[in-house]
């Protein structure tokens, strides 16, 4: 009887995981037109000692719906709604500077108090090069979009870092 309870509570458990994991399927049409994305690299510092990207998401037809984040590479960042008039781009930047710092390993844990933690928050789609993935509410329910088409533009140069959202 044991055995049986064990065996049930596995195989349920098992169904819940497996209807989380298929709740994030990517739409192959979205319900809004993005009308030329693209993604600008830029560095910056006096020793351009930063690097990153933006991305640009110009919609130009379904603008009732709000795109609230981006998933380029191995990482995510929330989008910025930019309205001019009758133009309407939502803009992401993503920091890909890798930081180059010492950790201390001590027998005294008083000695690793300087040690930063890495950062956890990665992308939870596995995507190639220029290829990015945005998130948007459907009538309360999230979605996902790939987009494949993303157009490089020309590499700029900031004098300070530009500040980054990391909020997927």
């Amino acid at each position: 009887m044991k055995n049986l309870f064990t065996l049930l509570f596995g195989v349920l458990t098992l169904l819940v995981f497996t209807q989380c994991g298929s709740s994030q399927i990517l739409e192959t049409k979205a319900p809004f037109t993005l009308e030329n994305p693209a993604v600008e690299p830029w560095t910056a510092g006096a020793n351009r000692q930063y690097t990153g990207v933006n991305l640009y998401f110009p919609v130009s037809e379904g603008r009732s719906y709000t795109l609230d984040s981006v998933y380029y590479g191995n990482k995510g960042t929330a989008l910025e709604k930019i309205q001019k008039d009758n133009y309407l781009v939502y803009k992401g930047t993503i920091e890909t500077t890798k930081e180059d710092y010492d950790i201390v390993m001590h027998a005294d844990p008083r000695k690793e108090v300087g040690n930063r933690p890495p950062s956890l928050k990665k992308s939870p789609f596995e995507l190639e090069e220029g290829v990015a993935v945005i998130s948007y509410l459907d009538k309360g329910e999230r979605r996902y979009f790939k987009i494949d088409n993303l157009i490089l533009s020309t590499a700029i140069h900031y004098e300070e870092k530009p500040s980054v959202k990391n909020r997927p």
